[in-house]
């Protein structure tokens, strides 16, 4: 029982949104991906950028990839 109310406890979501820095404007359709994650977890942006992903156990850093630009990898905070 406490192994299972620590897991829980770990979990949790993040939302926020991908833009480009130039334009600042929102990329539909993004990548992003946990790393570090026990299973493979991810999502893709919204029409505006905006996403929202569930962070399992072990998650170290979300990676976010869009075509044409360079991939970039986030470290998650407390």
């Amino acid at each position: 029982m406490l192994l299972f109310q620590t897991a829980y406890a770990q979990d949790r979501t993040i939302t926020g949104k991908v833009i480009d820095d130039l334009s600042g404007s929102g990329l539909p359709g993004a990548t992003v991906t946990v790393k570090g994650s026990s299973s493979l977890t991810g999502t893709t942006t919204g029409a505006d950028g905006t996403y929202s992903v569930r962070l399992g156990p072990g998650a170290t850093a979300l990676v976010f990839s869009f075509i044409g630009y360079q991939n970039k990898e986030v470290a998650i905070g407390n």
